[in-house]
């Protein structure tokens, strides 16, 4: 017999793993009433004799006394409604979001990424701040060290050192500092019809600048000689050497793809050159015309190639995730430990919210706000998870 009732309750006859050593009162389970199930769920996930602990366990403590029909679907839904788990519990799915494509770049200055470096100490030239800016077709970079990293001097450098000399880029990539920010910025890009593209928050690999920022410092670093207030002496330089050195993506140095002949360090080497045949200049132009072509169509070829390959390493471990707009979720907690406040990070959520769902504003970014519509930023969709409710879950 299956069932059965005493006092009132109803009871399931459940077979036990290893029936040798359970007693028959241990196979008799109570069925629990529908109403009952909610407030029994609580004390057998939420009390701190259950821990918060995940579906296995919490399905495996009910049975030990309690059956209804399909009760691990209740527990599985009661636990990712859990807000405490949301919040505490780190995500055991693989990383969110697949890489995504950048706009066809087919010419040097069509895209340009930017970002600060610093705070150094304070040189003997009074710099602290360096701005790197870089061109994502030919690699080529430019330096500009700063007193101050104010939006005032960003769109000094931006405007008089790379639209008026390289040309005005169609798309500006940067991150979401408060000088990227500003209105100033975004008021000269506007005038220049340049558009900005910001990275998501605390997610510094969209930004290809990043790479360079790396390499800068580590040459900076290589000329000190213990002497930190000295790191500007050799800026210059160093950003000729990044300048003058042949890419391993291009094939080419920065330099030559710009110009279309090789950097001279030295005015004596103009002397060393080997005379060209006699040519005019008509054909000269068509000449070099059709050699420009060659050289962006394997540059532009070198691009793609190293992108996809990028992107199937990338993706191996990653999954696509979509988001609508006025969905709620998660997002990851940045908080850092501080002594001072007698608060550490790993006593802390591991993520905050909900928030809500504002934009999509790339591929894997999207803008937050919370529930009085105030932007919350923009992130990477790895540092985000879908927010249950009961109405929804």
């Amino acid at each position: 017999m299956a069932w059965r009732v005493e006092e009132n309750i109803l009871y399931k006859y459940v077979q036990q793993q290893y029936p040798e050593l359970q007693s028959e009162a241990n196979h008799w389970k109570i069925v629990v009433p529908k109403p009952a199930r909610r407030q029994l769920l609580a004390r057998y996930h939420d009390h701190p004799t259950a821990g918060h602990v995940g579906v296995y366990k919490t399905y495996w403590k009910l049975c030990e006394q309690h059956y209804w029909p399909k009760m691990k679907d209740d527990v599985v839904k009661y636990i990712k409604n859990c807000t405490i788990c949301a919040e505490y519990k780190p995500d055991q799915l693989r990383a969110a979001g697949l890489m995504g494509d950048r706009p066809k770049i087919k010419k040097p200055w069509q895209m340009i990424s930017l970002d600060f470096i610093g705070p150094f100490p304070r040189s003997n030239r009074g710099y602290k701040y360096v701005l790197v800016v870089t061109d994502y077709f030919s690699k080529y970079v430019v330096t500009f060290p700063l007193r101050n990293a104010t939006a005032k001097q960003l769109v000094n450098c931006i405007e008089e050192g790379i639209f008026l000399v390289y040309g005005t880029p169609q798309f500006n990539i940067c991150d979401n500092g408060v000088q990227m920010k500003s209105k100033e910025f975004q008021q000269v890009c506007k005038d220049y019809r340049a558009q900005i593209f910001y990275t998501a928050l605390y997610y510094p690999r969209a930004n290809p600048t990043e790479r360079v920022n790396r390499v800068i410092k580590t040459m900076i670093a290589s000329y000190i000689k213990g002497d930190q207030k000295k790191w500007c002496k050799n800026l210059a330089a160093v950003t000729c050497a990044i300048r003058t050195s042949r890419h391993e993506i291009t094939e080419a140095t920065p330099y030559f793809i710009n110009f279309g002949r090789e950097h001279k360090l030295y005015g004596k080497d103009f002397e060393n050159q080997v005379p060209e045949d006699a040519i005019n200049a008509n054909q000269l132009i068509e000449q070099r015309q059709i050699g420009y072509r060659k050289m962006f169509d394997r540059v532009r070829e070198r691009l793609k190639s190293a992108r996809e390959h990028n992107a199937q390493t990338y993706n191996l471990r990653r999954r696509h995730v979509e988001y609508t707009v006025g969905q709620k979720v998660w997002r990851r907690n940045k908080a850092l430990s501080d002594a001072t406040a007698d608060f550490n990070s790993k006593l802390a959520p591991k993520y905050i919210g909900p928030f809500i769902i504002k934009r999509k504003t790339g591929y894997c970014t999207y803008e937050l706000q919370d529930d009085h519509n105030k932007s919350k930023g923009m992130w990477h969709v790895q540092d985000l998870k879908p927010h249950y409710s009961h109405e929804n879950g």
